[in-house]
């Protein structure tokens, strides 16, 4: 009797297949499973989401960002593939972004509650790949972006700037590709000085001119702008009678002078009946969201308490940054799940020390910023954390309490105070964080020193400190001829900062390389932080050990990816976790990229 032939798997049978090969730890085999069920049924978002999580575990990044892309295109509402997306992102840049699915793009970044940033950057990674985006980048770097620019929307609007993911990227990140922002601020000059009035009736074009508005609020407005530019807006007026009475050449030229300068700027003496009638709807609504949050801020601002003067020198001229330049404006957040750091924390100082999270406990924020960290950090600790976010600017505190309002997060007040003057209010926290806040004190050591004295015995203090090392071209720019100093005017910021564009020969491998690779160099208010600070101290390790020891604090370990700490074993195998700082000081100047510009580390104060 003849063999029957053994029966293919179906489709329903692949699902339970691949789980069982998981469980037992066999990868390959899961991931055949879940390839050939994808393969029979091509709408199954479970297999999709599945074969991402095991590709993932197998270390083939590219294959899972791609399958998160096809999840969410068949199943929209699915967030949580979207946060992974954004995680995924933020560590690793695709290697293929063809591979990413458009629409699956689109949707994460719909999403809210996880990072934009990394979203978008892939987005425009796909489309430099798979449409003229990629061609036309080249051709303007070699003939000239000028020329490119007027091709595209002197008279018609080309079908690569109607693309809805790009726009949609546009809207939703910053563009930190130095070629990509060449691009689109050449664009912006052609909208401003050559495309004709009535080119704006094109709904396309006018779509295009809201998303790279929205793109230069999102850049605090960093894009350098020439003298020929710089005379033709000032010679844009605005009539404000013609806005209110529903005109669109007065609605054009506020376009053309929002994608240059802040809203509440140009807009602030136009009536509401005016910014009512703006045209067209998508122009309107930006406009309206964004004045409504400056005014929310404002109002914010003035009923926030301040707890400890601001008496320092260093200090106000800090503050005053701050107030002018909030850091950053960031408009989307990735929370992390509730108490999720208290796992996090069982490798710096073992589980045995964290029953504390059982009862209420409270946290300090030393230098909160716009919030951003300050929101993951109360979440994190979860809902027994009373958490406590100071800064010096109103301005930032107002922004940061806004968004806290927006995500929902109630375990969180914030004031105005300066570090120094904190002993003097007799509080005690369980937790201390300050993430780049001491290196912008006058006396860092004394800021430590505060900080360390409103800490309880047995607290943990998380700190942020620039290396010496790693950020040593930065401070090479205080002594540069052209440097224009942290008092300088927004147009010689700009400037400044065009000047350093030039000095890097723009090949395709930049990010990562100078000025160039940092992503905090795309931003107006970003790039006064990084190169125009109004003080800046950078530490070495040795003198940070030295700092812990006069503090009674001990050093419990770097938060680094994996790959660094096994790295960092193989190369001194007799020094146990969390290593010795003598030794890390080693390693980093075998390293000088490994701290990013800046040590992150956990403290306890065991004196």
């Amino acid at each position: 009797m003849a063999q029957r032939p053994q029966r293919r798997p179906i489709k329903s049978d692949l699902g339970s297949l691949a789980h069982e090969a998981a469980s037992r730890g066999d990868l390959q085999t899961s991931r055949r499973f879940l390839e050939e069920a994808r393969r029979q049924d091509k709408t199954n978002a479970d297999h999709a989401a599945n074969h991402a999580a095991v590709c993932e575990r197998m270390g083939d990044v590219d294959a899972a960002l791609a399958a998160l892309t096809d999840t969410l295109r068949l199943r929209p509402a699915l967030e949580v593939a979207a946060r992974r997306l954004s995680a995924l992102l933020t560590r690793y840049d695709p290697r293929t972004p063809e591979n990413l699915d458009p629409f699956g793009l689109r949707i994460a970044l719909g999403f809210d509650t996880l990072d934009h940033a990394p979203v978008a950057g892939a987005a425009l990674a796909r489309l430099k790949k798979t449409t003229r985006l990629g061609a036309l980048l080249e051709e303007g770097h070699a003939s000239g972006f000028a020329a490119v620019a007027r091709g595209l929307v002197q008279r018609r609007t080309d079908d690569v700037l109607k693309d809805d993911l790009l726009l949609t990227a546009l809207e939703k990140g910053i563009v930190k590709d130095p070629r990509l922002e060449l691009l689109f601020s050449a664009l912006r000059r052609t909208l401003l000085l050559d495309v004709p009035v009535d080119r704006f009736e094109d709904k396309a074009l006018t779509r295009f001119a809201v998303a790279l508005m929205a793109q230069t609020i999102n850049n605090s407005h960093v894009w350098h702008a020439d003298t020929t530019e710089e005379a033709a807006l000032a010679a844009l007026t605005i009539d404000g009678v013609g806005l209110a009475a529903g005109e669109f050449e007065p609605s054009r030229r506020l376009l053309l002078a929002a994608l240059y300068r802040p809203l509440d700027v140009i807009a602030s003496e136009l009536s509401a009946q005016a910014l009512a009638a703006l045209r067209p709807k998508a122009f309107r609504e930006l406009v309206a969201t964004h004045l409504t949050e400056r005014r929310d801020e404002n109002r914010i601002a003035a009923g926030i308490e301040t707890l400890a003067a601001i008496e320092d020198v260093t200090s106000k001229r800090v503050a005053g940054q701050y107030e002018q330049a909030p850091y950053p404006r960031w408009t989307s957040l990735m929370l992390p799940a509730p108490r999720a750091i208290r796992q996090a924390l069982v490798p710096f100082v073992g589980a045995d020390k964290l029953g504390f999270f059982e009862q209420p406990f409270d946290v300090l924020i030393a230098g909160c910023g716009t919030g951003r960290q300050a929101l993951q950090t109360a979440v994190g600790f979860g809902p027994n954390a009373r958490v406590l976010a100071l800064d010096l600017s109103l301005a930032s505190l107002a922004y940061a309490k806004r968004m806290a309002a927006r995500h929902g997060i109630s375990n969180i007040t914030f004031a105005r105070a300066d570090i120094l003057g904190l002993p003097r209010l007799g509080r005690r926290f369980r937790v201390i964080e300050a993430i780049g806040v001491l290196h912008h004190m006058g006396d860092p050591a004394a800021g430590l020193e505060a900080l360390v004295e409103c800490l309880e015995p047995g607290g943990l203090i998380y700190l942020g400190l620039y290396s010496k090392l790693s950020r040593g071209k930065i401070a090479e720019l205080r002594k540069d001829p052209g440097y224009p100093g942290p008092d300088c005017s927004d147009a010689q910021a700009r400037a400044y900062r065009g000047s350093l564009m030039q000095r890097e020969e723009l090949k395709p491998e930049l990010p990562g390389m100078g000025f160039l690779g940092s992503r905090d160099f795309y931003s107006l208010n970003e790039f006064r932080d990084l190169v125009l600070h109004q003080s800046e101290r950078q530490h070495t390790l040795p003198e940070i050990e030295g700092m812990l020891g006069e503090s009674g604090l001990t050093f419990r370990g770097f938060t680094h990816e994996s790959i660094v700490r096994k790295a960092f074993a193989q190369r001194f195998p007799d020094n146990p976790w969390p290593g010795r700082l003598a030794d890390w000081h080693v390693f980093e100047e075998a390293n000088p990229r490994i701290f990013d510009a800046m040590y992150r580390f956990w403290c306890e104060k065991t004196a």
